[in-house]
């Protein structure tokens, strides 16, 4: 089953070799983020996530539709952890 995933809005980076993507998060779950990126991403493509707060992520990019991205975490956050960061996000 997918894992619950909790809408936000803030900036993202995905680093995809040399190239940094600036990105919108759109959701988060313990299993990835989905986000928008203006320029195109490569599915299938090893990336590092990098979210305000949050230490960066091994990921890989799943899927796309419509410049919306689908990037699943290569291990499962806990969700103590996603937890906390969210609690974080609420305070700004």
């Amino acid at each position: 089953p997918r894992m619950p995933r909790i809408e936000v809005k803030c900036v993202g980076f995905v680093r995809e070799d040399a190239i940094v993507h600036r990105t919108v998060v759109l959701n988060v779950s313990q299993g990835g983020v989905s986000v928008e990126a203006a320029n195109p991403l490569t599915i299938g493509a090893d990336v590092t996530v990098s979210l305000p707060g949050f230490r960066p992520q091994s990921a890989v990019v799943r899927w796309n539709e419509d410049g919306r991205y689908g990037i699943a975490f290569n291990s499962v956050l806990s969700l103590a952890e996603l937890v906390a960061w969210l609690h974080e996000r609420q305070g700004l």
